[in-house]
């Protein structure tokens, strides 16, 4: 299916969220994240949040294996049946979180960037702030929409791969889809190239 944000990018494909018990598709890194700042963005739309009241990851950022986590970002039920919130957490699962205060409407499709600082200390000192739906043409915006608490297991010497939910029961996954998936060192470089109308290629 098709996606798109303003100033962000198109895509004609995305990839599919089910509430089923199978593996998801993971990517490798090609250079792996051990220091300083990055960002990952990307495009969701959400049609349903876990039936079970374990919220497991819409996306996450793995470190050096398929078991190590370092940053996660999760939805759960909003105020009402018709809505969701969203979380986001540093590293393990065990891990405090933070979740919106805001609710989100299904079947719209949002922008999610995130901010990750890796600290120079081996526990409790990274950062990780989430923006939601952010004027993308402009500057990163001062004031993130979530900051994560702490973490004490933070998992992040050798980030190399992301991955989608895989061997986790269906009840405790989101459904709807997801594309345009980006990781920089800046918010610049998040951008994708819009895509040009026939029209404007004879101009």
């Amino acid at each position: 299916q098709p996606i798109s944000f303003p100033n962000y990018g198109n895509a004609t494909k995305t990839i599919e969220l089910k509430q089923v018990d199978q593996d998801g598709p993971g990517h490798l890194i090609a250079t792996p994240i051990t220091a300083g700042t990055y960002y990952f963005s990307f495009l969701g739309n959400f049609t349903a949040y876990p039936t079970a009241t374990t919220y497991y990851d819409v996306l996450r950022l793995m470190n050096g294996s398929a078991f190590t986590t370092s940053a996660r970002i999760f939805i759960q039920p909003g105020s009402t049946a018709a809505n969701y919130k969203v979380g986001i957490k540093i590293g393990d699962s065990s891990n405090p979180a933070a979740v919106t205060g805001t609710d989100y409407n299904f079947n719209q499709t949002h922008l999610f960037v995130v901010k990750y600082v890796i600290g120079p200390a081996t526990a409790s000192d990274d950062t990780m702030s989430l923006f939601i739906d952010p004027n993308f043409s402009a500057v990163e915006p001062a004031t993130a929409t979530l900051t994560a608490p702490a973490g004490m297991f933070e998992n992040s010497t050798n980030i190399d791969r992301v991955a989608f939910p895989y061997n986790v029961p269906k009840a405790g996954k989101s459904a709807g889809i997801v594309g345009l998936l980006n990781i920089a060192r800046t918010w610049n470089e998040l951008k994708f190239p819009e895509t040009l109308a026939t029209r404007e290629l004879n101009a």
